[in-house]
């Protein structure tokens, strides 16, 4: 009888992280399935705890928008200079290159961009992403911009001086192009 329960109750538990599991990939970082988007099927070798280990890389959907993309550059453009503690920050990624780029999800608010906040003379990361899913390698098209919406969830921002920072590569993200990754900056704004 004892048994029954405990099998009962891992089925049960079991069912229940899957579940939750689930729900948490594309909808977490913003990604939908927009009949606009740019769809790229490759592969790429990740490092996973120091192993590497090859994996489909997911393109970020992208709509031609209303931005002029920079030529020869990835920008990121925040929508205004100063944002409430308890508001989302809307931010753009914006690729000028000629090239398709490779970034991280699973960044700040389970976003592309990583949240920073100076503090003294360094910038400290805000909001980790907590999930527990795999960082995954997404591609934005060369000549594209890619909005991201990072909301504070149930505690509001720290107040102060802030930046959106996204971590790039180019390449064509197969398994012998691990290329380096390079930061870019956003304008500085206020959190208050």
């Amino acid at each position: 009888m004892q048994q029954k329960r405990w099998s009962r109750k891992l089925l049960i538990v079991s069912g229940a992280l899957l579940l939750l599991l689930a729900g948490c990939g594309n909808a977490q970082n913003g990604l939908t399935d927009s009949p606009n988007a740019t769809t790229i099927a490759t592969t790429a070798t990740v490092i996973l705890r120091g192993m590497p280990t090859p994996r489909p890389v997911t393109p970020v959907p992208t709509t031609p928008g209303s931005v002029t993309v920079p030529p020869g550059q990835v920008v990121i453009t925040v929508a205004k200079s100063s944002y409430a503690s308890h508001e989302a920050i809307i931010a753009t990624i914006t690729n000028g290159l000629a090239s398709t780029i490779i970034v991280r999800d699973h960044q700040s608010a389970c976003t592309l961009l990583t949240l920073q906040m100076q503090t003294d003379k360094q910038w400290v990361v805000q909001a980790p992403c907590r999930l527990s899913t795999v960082t995954r390698l997404l591609l934005i098209p060369a000549h594209t911009s890619r909005m991201q919406s990072l909301a504070p969830g149930s505690t509001p921002w720290t107040g102060g001086q802030h930046r959106l920072m996204l971590s790039y590569t180019i390449g064509t993200a197969d398994e012998n192009s691990a290329g380096t990754f390079t930061e870019v900056y956003s304008p500085t704004f206020i959190l208050s």
